[in-house]
């Protein structure tokens, strides 16, 4: 059942990055780490 989940969400991401990357937009992926994050 995960592998079909991730399967999916890939085919998702791709259609959308491919969406942006036609609208002229670039794809940054930015990492930050969360301010008062308290799970821990």
């Amino acid at each position: 059942m995960n592998r079909i989940t991730k399967g999916r969400e890939q085919i998702v991401n791709k259609t959308f990055i491919k969406m942006i990357d036609e609208l002229g937009y670039d794809v940054e992926l930015t990492y930050k780490k969360r301010e008062g994050n308290k799970s821990k």
